[in-house]
């Protein structure tokens, strides 16, 4: 058998049969991928049994279990409109023989445990937070009191924390190149209403502010925020309606940090041209300012240059692969050391954004991300899709993330289907009570995640 493209082998399946508290059971068939990747999310969109019907996320507990083991391993049920829901759930590794699961749902969540869950302050920062530990930052404060305050918050972005969720690994305001931001997505030469736009450096009275949080959810799998964000232009008319969906999935022992940064960004007000450079537009993520203190200048690396321990060093697809000179690398990776260890962070680039995207990806302070120009007529939604990720050491070999890459490029597909039921076992409650379960999730240090379900853009309870 040949492998279809993106390196993925669709050959075997995987079978998942899920069984509510109330009889219902599904039986969910998973594509396998030749991709040896780990920790994999799978996603599939279910039918709730009438009983779970309107209940929330935090209301279902969820747990699967390998067919002949007797440990349970986390699940997360995300209740949709109509009685729908994803049902998620992270296979411990991508395998090319058929693999039987049994996942049980019943009334009565488990807020405790290992879970994800958000917290608030108002008018400032959201928190993700993993087992009570910050993994994420979203500040969205917006203040145009003073000078110096607009400076502060004309931009949304999202830091990440390090691996004991007391420090950050990325930078804020202020700084080498003040606009550089955590995660953040801008575009310095953007033309909207007859006149330019720099929604990258800000300096003109534009901004890329907060109006609401539509929904967030927290669970054992996952933790989502989709945000409502408006970019208005220098004279404050509102050009861009963007909705930016961040999804962290739970992570092996080693890593930090598997984040889905999915966007749409809707012309409301008329056309609008985003454009720009790799320098100064698109998605990008910039390390801790500490980074650019010990890394002086902007001058990118000659080939073969000597990098010392507290160099910023990158990597690419393949050995000849020119960030300057190629379009639609797949991935770019960057290793850069802070408070005297190493991280590596990740920066997927998805097949079915733009084409004729460039990547910059060489800069001794670390900043590095994707970018690709477009043209938006009046009502037209532009869709980005990247991954990140963050680990604590320096980068694996490329044959490791191109093997990660496949698997967020062509993910594991999953569909359901309606069988007969039975109540959940003694063993299973036992297994679910405290949410602590985590035989399957640390394989040789490594994290991967593949997103099956669309994101889904609605209204819901935030802060």
């Amino acid at each position: 058998m040949k492998p279809t493209s993106a390196g993925v082998l669709f050959a075997w399946v995987y079978m998942v049969a899920v069984t509510s508290a109330c009889g219902a059971e599904i039986q969910l068939t998973i594509a396998a991928s030749d991709a040896k990747a780990t920790n994999v999310p799978v996603c599939v969109i279910i039918d709730l049994p009438k009983e779970l019907v309107g209940a929330t996320g935090e209301d279902i507990r969820a747990g699967v279990t390998p067919r002949g083991g007797r440990r349970s391993l986390p699940a997360q049920v995300v209740p949709l409109a109509d009685g729908k829901a994803e049902l998620w759930l992270l296979l411990p590794a991508t395998n090319t023989q058929p693999t039987q699961w049994t996942a049980t749902l019943t009334r009565g969540g488990d807020k405790g445990g290992e879970r994800f869950a958000f917290q608030d302050a108002p008018g400032a920062h959201l928190d993700l937070l993993f087992a009570g530990k910050p993994v994420l930052r979203t500040m969205y404060a917006f203040d145009r009191s003073t000078p110096a305050r607009h400076h502060e918050t004309y931009k949304v972005y999202t830091h990440v924390f390090d691996e004991t969720g007391k420090e950050l690994l990325t930078k804020g305001s202020g700084g080498l190149f003040t606009h550089h931001r955590g995660i953040f997505i801008g575009y310095s030469r953007t033309k909207f209403d007859g006149k330019g736009n720099d929604f990258w450096h800000l300096k003109k009275g534009e901004a890329i502010k907060h109006v609401k949080f539509l929904t967030t959810v927290g669970g054992p799998v996952l933790g989502r925020s989709v945000e409502r964000i408006d970019w208005t232009d220098t004279a404050g008319k509102l050009a861009i309606e963007e909705t930016r969906s961040l999804t962290a999935y739970r992570v092996a022992a080693g890593s930090i940090l598997l984040l889905d940064f999915h966007t749409q960004l809707k012309a409301v007000n008329g056309d609008v041209d985003l454009g720009g450079d790799p320098e100064h537009a698109g998605m990008q993520y910039r390390p801790h300012n500490d980074v650019a203190t010990a890394n002086p200048g902007k001058k990118k690396p000659k080939p073969g240059e000597a990098s010392g321990p507290k160099a910023t060093n990158s990597l690419f697809h393949t050995v000849t692969a020119d960030p300057v000179k190629d379009r639609d690398l797949p991935w770019a990776a960057l290793s850069y050391a802070l408070r005297g260890k190493r991280y590596a962070v990740r920066h997927m680039n998805h097949p079915d954004n733009p084409k004729g995207t460039k990547y910059s990806a060489y800069r001794p302070y670390g900043r590095f991300g994707a970018f690709a120009s477009k043209k938006l007529a009046k009502g037209e939604t532009l869709e980005l899709r990247y991954r990140i990720r963050v680990d604590a050491g320096d980068l694996p070999d490329r044959e490791k993330i191109n093997a990660d890459y496949a698997v967020f490029a062509a993910p594991p597909k999953a569909s359901a289907s309606a069988v007969s039921g039975r109540a959940p076992s003694a063993g299973w409650r036992r297994a679910t009570e405290g949410s602590q379960v985590r035989e399957g999730m640390e394989a040789e240090g490594q994290s991967q995640a593949s997103r099956r379900c669309q994101i889904v853009f609605q209204a819901g309870t935030g802060p």
